[in-house]
């Protein structure tokens, strides 16, 4: 379950947190507006680089470096953020084939580097102008980054169609959801969704509600023997109104992290910053094993560790069907 709320901390001063989450939570009544704000926010981030605009997407948070790791169709951008709204940062801009991240910044093509970027807060916006400079040739030239809640809920997944299937993979967000509503409505064909590769959860709040799509929609989940699923992407696995588990899919766990500085083990059960899942599991597995799987997940393993559950675990608590 990675949290959104852990990188919203370290950008609470350049970036506005969402109005309608709630302690990492959103509730129901306040999805349609939620909606609404975060496509508003998607079209306007961006990269401006050489007279050209790509769409952003997230890759990762340094939260001791305090840095952001995001993604764009021609390579990688770093961007420095502080503990100050505005100021002076470095944006460094790696440009390859995003197709193999770890070679390209490993070797990228082209580095361009301003160590001296103007970073503003605009409205919801927080925005670098910067006169980058290519580290071999000195060649300047302008970049605009405009960034915001947006890209770090959307999350990387993608659906595949193909025939009574729906194939996931990417980490889970907002993108996810707005993706299933409309395979839901669009693919009635559509009766299994098969996790390939689930990584997690970006913003768990949405997750929840994606999770509820899949179970009002009657669609059985399937865990393939090669896929894999952790954190948030067990959440929506379990959401399926039937389960198919195939033995060597790989299903991980872990607590989350954080409330009043301490993770979700640490809490009482009676605390209620628990309510949200709570209420999930509960719909997914019952008034009974939804609350002992709840926290069979927060025991065995620390916010930032995983657990591989079991063959009798999946049984136990999943009751995958047939097993």
């Amino acid at each position: 379950m990675l949290r959104l709320l852990a990188v919203l901390v370290l950008l609470s001063a350049s970036v506005h947190a969402n109005d309608f989450v709630d302690n990492g939570w959103l509730a129901p009544e306040n999805l349609p507006d939620y909606l609404n704000q975060f496509q508003k926010q998607q079209q306007q981030a961006r990269l401006e680089l050489d007279g050209q605009r790509y769409p952003l997407g997230f890759l990762d948070m340094d939260l001791e470096e305090q840095r952001a790791y995001l993604s764009f169709d021609q390579g990688v951008i770093v961007a420095e953020l502080g503990d100050e709204s505005d100021g002076e940062r470095e944006l460094v801009i790696l440009l390859g084939n995003p197709d193999d991240l770890d070679a390209m910044m490993e070797a990228p093509d082209k580095v361009l580097i301003d160590e001296q970027a103007q970073l503003t807060t605009e409205g919801d916006n927080s925005v670098f102008r910067s006169l980058l400079e290519d580290e071999q040739s000195g060649a300047r030239q302008q970049a605009l980054l405009v960034f915001n809640d947006s890209v770090f809920e959307a999350g990387s997944s993608s659906l595949n169609v193909v025939g009574h299937q729906a194939i996931l993979k990417g980490d889970l967000g907002t993108n996810a959801y707005l993706q299933l509503r409309t395979l839901i409505r669009t693919h009635p064909e559509v009766t299994e969704l098969v996790f390939q590769d689930v990584p997690g959860s970006l913003f768990d709040g949405i997750n929840l509600h994606s999770g509820r799509l899949v179970r009002q929609a009657g669609l059985t989940t399937v865990m393939p023997s090669d896929g894999e699923a952790y954190s948030g992407g067990v959440d929506l696995f379990l959401a399926g109104a039937k389960r198919i588990y195939q033995p060597g899919g790989k299903l991980g766990v872990h607590s989350w992290c954080c409330k009043e500085d301490k993770g979700a083990d640490e809490l009482p059960k009676s605390h209620p910053a628990h309510h949200a899942q709570l209420t999930f599991v509960r719909e997914m597995l019952g008034p009974e094993l939804g609350p002992e799987f709840y926290f069979y997940t927060l025991e065995v393993a620390p916010f930032d560790g995983i657990h591989l559950m079991s063959h009798d675990e999946i049984r136990h608590y999943l009751k995958p069907q047939p097993f």
